[in-house]
């Protein structure tokens, strides 16, 4: 069952709430930048205080293991949730708390490892604090996910509401802007497309092919057994039935050796699997600087999830086994995007081009996934269209303006698309990177993409003549349509309206798939 606050605390801390909000704002409806921004930042500073007092008080390697352990319970929920497995009361705990607890419990361990080691007091409620803390994990990261991307993007297009006490959610903060777009993301029909969660990009045998010697020369084994052996030590550890603890730890000074001695006949050393290990572990040194409100800080439960502490001058290891296995999962696909731990980088700066290396192979094969799909259902396809062969002569698109990633003809129509493989958004920050990227930066991507289609829309008759020349058949007043295709949905894409912009699912579903 999952962890709840006791009662009693969550209703002081509500009284505690309410005081500190009607002690500062009346009750009514405020749309003012400057006005929203005060209220938001009076009730985070009001649960931060809250976590910073009592977690000064009880933090422990005990609540960690406890904390990490409910970790485990959130994510079999999660994945009961998703198959419709969850009692009717499951169901109505889940749905007002369960979303927000997994970053919440990340947040509150990342939290408990900077107080490590801690000096307490014996004749402490550990049951009470714990409630204290937790309450305020959980509306911090609430507040955050609720509030930041449409306060940073939309000021003047937010609303917040103080209503009477008596409502649980007296404060109401509304972004009408943003609510419509995310309810418009097609996450659901992505998620289901078993074909795109096992793309090659996202094979570590494939891409073991770029890293392997830059590995083998670190570690004395490859990349692909690098991260195997992350995972072996994951799955090394069994759960037994009856524990109510369902977190693991280890001590560096025991485990670390014992792997050196079972990877022996490939000369593995101590060090080596130190620093392996290193990039996937979270320290007090290391989270020094954490910020809820900077997710994109790398040092946090986020392609990491070894919380390492000192237990009595001994460095000790503590994970959840399915948060562990979450964010190797994670690692795995940030490769794409041009991410591996700073600790792996340092050894060896090379590791920097092969991973601009692999981002180039990730583009081209989405490209090529895109053409191979046209092609199945028979539509003709050019890519990397850069040189023009007109009346014997060649005719170049500026460098200004770039290759048009693919040109096809579908239907009765041409579509000029452009391909963005870029990381998959779930958390403000990330969603504030991709405002940037795509639309708000001098460089966007909306920017450049509109450059290709104004070539076009002016050179459509060379256009024409070359694809002609090569065998296709097109009408002399053929329709231009652009595209620009992403890998994952993207919440940006409701927010350009000069093309098209849609995830690959659901381009190919709505335009591929029934355009026969």
């Amino acid at each position: 069952m999952m962890y709840e606050p006791q009662k009693e605390i969550e209703l002081l801390v509500r009284k505690s709430y309410e005081a500190e909000i009607f002690g500062k704002f009346k009750k009514g409806t405020y749309d003012k930048k400057e006005d929203i921004g005060s209220v938001l930042k009076t009730a985070f500073e009001f649960y931060n205080n809250i976590l910073t007092i009592h977690l000064n008080k009880v933090a422990s390697i005990d609540m960690l293991a406890y904390v990490l352990s409910e970790y485990d319970h959130y994510y079999d929920l999660s994945i009961k949730y998703k198959k419709n497995e969850l009692s009717e009361e499951e169901k109505e705990l889940w749905n007002s708390r369960g979303s927000r607890t997994k970053r919440a419990i990340k947040f509150l361990a990342e939290k408990i490892v900077k107080r490590l080691p801690n000096n307490m007091c014996n004749e402490i409620d550990h049951h009470r604090e714990l409630s204290y803390c937790w309450i305020a994990a959980e509306e911090m990261v609430a507040l955050y996910m609720a509030s930041q991307v449409g306060f940073s993007l939309f000021p003047d297009d937010c609303v917040l509401t103080i209503s009477d006490g008596g409502n649980y959610n007296f404060i109401e903060f509304r972004c009408k802007k943003l609510e419509s777009a995310f309810e418009k993301i097609p996450l659901h029909d992505f998620s289901t497309n078993y074909e795109l969660s096992e793309v090659p990009p996202f094979d570590v045998s494939v891409q073991n092919d770029y890293f392997k010697e830059i590995f083998i020369d670190l570690f004395n084994i490859d990349y692909a057994s690098s991260l195997a052996l992350i995972q072996y030590l994951i799955n090394c550890f069994k759960e037994e039935p009856s524990a109510v603890i369902k977190s693991f730890n280890f001590q560096s000074s025991t485990m670390i050796p014992a792997l050196s001695q079972d990877y022996s006949e490939y000369g593995v050393s101590i060090e080596q699997i130190s620093n392996l290990l290193g990039g996937f572990s979270l320290s007090k040194e290391k989270l020094k600087e954490r910020l809820l409100y900077k997710p994109k800080q790398e040092y946090r439960a986020l392609r990491r999830a070894f919380f390492e502490v000192e237990d009595k001058n001994e460095k000790v290891i503590l994970f959840s086994k399915s948060m562990a296995l979450e964010e190797l999962s994670q690692l795995i696909r940030s490769v794409c995007f041009r991410k591996l731990p700073s600790e792996w980088l340092e050894l060896n700066k090379g590791i920097e081009k092969s991973l601009a290396n692999f981002s180039n192979y990730t583009g081209s094969w989405f490209e090529d996934y895109l053409i191979a799909k046209l092609k199945e259902q028979g539509f003709e396809c050019e890519r990397s269209l850069k040189k023009f062969k007109v009346n014997g002569k060649n005719l170049y698109i500026p460098d200004s303006v770039g290759d048009i990633d693919i040109v096809a003809k579908v239907g009765d129509k041409l579509h000029i698309i452009e391909c963005k493989m870029v990381q998959f958004a779930s958390e403000p920050n990330g969603y504030l990177d991709d405002f940037d990227k795509f639309i708000k930066s001098d460089k966007s991507y909306k920017s450049k993409f509109n450059k290709k289609i104004r070539w076009v829309k002016d050179n459509i008759d060379v256009l024409r003549e070359n694809l002609l020349a090569k065998g296709w058949v097109l009408d002399s007043n053929i329709i231009c349509e652009p595209f620009m295709v992403t890998f994952y949905p993207t919440i940006v894409s409701q927010f350009i309206s000069d093309f098209n912009c849609l995830d690959i699912n659901t381009y190919i579903n709505t335009y591929v798939n029934k355009s026969l």
